[in-house]
């Protein structure tokens, strides 16, 4: 009889570890929940600190008719697990006291959000053209910031994850004010859009004026020529970038811009035969944009090609 009892014992220890065995290969150790066994198990953050500060900032401008968004609100989230590809609407928007634009209220149609997301995948945010006309009557380079609630759903599990978006409307910055900049130079020795160098040559202490009064912005570069001329021709004469920038941070247009930033400093100088150009780089300001057409002087620079004209002439190398 005793023998008995211990095989029946033996023979539903087996059973049991063989059903718990089955069931662990189904399931998910939850670690929020303390290592409980959950099989609908889903977890969401935003992790988007690689992405820069203002990587929930996005800049519109209202008055476009296409190309409106001038820059993204970009995001990344961390999910769990990994290989989940998680389907995503919005579940809530709440706009926020902190901004300087409070009156526009944002639906879940006037934001544009990727269908699914991935574990650590970038994903940028976008103002739909609803949202945008919801801008027009707002004060340019002032902000919106929102709290949107995003739903993540895997299979039947689902998770909330709140994100924060700063809204600008943006002021554009044209080709023609940039153009002024240049065309408005003034020093106290020369007439308003001449850039006066000085130097020694055949006929002694030599001023050369080169000519930006018709100056125009294009990605190859403005070529100024000079006047000079023998025998008031200029040897080794020094290039100076800083000088000229100095001049287009004076004058008005310059001053009234606010939202660009010459790199004056930085600028470079290179020497080609009787030429010499000038590259400076610009910087904007949040809240500004510069029109397609003059966009390159963030990236490649502004250039302005000073042209020697006297075969006695020359630059120092």
């Amino acid at each position: 009889m005793k023998k008995m009892v211990i095989k029946i014992i033996l023979s539903l220890t087996a059973v049991i570890f063989a059903v718990s065995c089955g069931s662990s290969a189904n399931t998910t150790t939850n670690p929020d929940n303390g290592g409980d066994i959950d099989k609908d198990y889903l977890n969401v953050y935003e992790d988007s600190y690689s992405l820069g500060y203002d990587h929930g900032t996005m800049e519109v401008d209202t008055d476009a008719s296409y190309d409106q968004i001038k820059k993204q609100a970009k995001y990344k989230f961390s999910i769990n697990p990994t290989d989940a590809s998680c389907s995503v609407t919005i579940a809530n928007i709440t706009i926020k006291g902190t901004g300087t634009i409070t009156d526009v209220i944002l639906s879940a149609s006037d934001l544009s959000v990727p269908s699914y997301i991935k574990n650590g995948e970038e994903v940028s945010v976008s103002l739909t053209s609803t949202g945008v006309d919801k801008f027009k009557a707002s004060p340019k380079t002032q902000k919106a910031v929102y709290t949107v609630t995003l739903e993540f759903k895997n299979g039947e599990s689902t998770k909330n994850v709140d994100i924060d978006i700063t809204i600008i409307p943006v002021k554009i910055i044209t080709k023609t004010e940039i153009e002024n900049m240049v065309k408005g130079i003034q020093d106290a020795a020369h007439p308003q859009g001449n850039y006066g160098m000085t130097g020694n040559g055949d006929g002694g202490f030599t001023v050369v004026l080169f000519d930006l009064t018709g100056f125009t912005l294009s990605s190859s570069g403005y070529n100024a020529n000079g006047n000079d001329k023998s025998p008031y021709n200029v040897k080794n004469l020094k290039p100076s970038p800083i000088t000229l920038g100095n001049l287009i941070e004076e004058t008005e247009t310059y001053k009234n811009i606010k939202g660009l930033t010459i790199d004056t400093l930085n600028a470079q100088s290179s020497v080609e035969g009787k030429t010499c150009t000038y590259t400076y780089k610009f910087k904007l300001s949040s809240g500004y944009a510069l029109d397609s057409s003059s966009s390159f002087i963030t990236t490649t620079g502004m250039k302005i090609k000073l042209t020697l004209n006297d075969s006695g002439s020359s630059w120092q190398i």
